[in-house]
């Protein structure tokens, strides 16, 4: 897909994002969360079993 800067969001370009081809696109003020990053980490940690930290 070519170069991108560490962590990029690919997603699809069409209406409403919802279908496209993929371009590069910002992530959303939740998606930058470490509020919603600790809580994404804890639910794998949960549902896993398994803590890498």
């Amino acid at each position: 897909m070519g170069d991108h800067p560490p962590l990029s969001y690919i997603g699809p370009d069409g209406f409403m994002k919802w279908r496209g081809k993929p371009e590069v696109q910002e992530v959303s003020r939740r998606g930058r969360s470490a509020v919603g990053a600790e809580e994404v980490w804890a639910l794998g940690v949960r549902e896993t079993g398994t803590d890498l930290a």
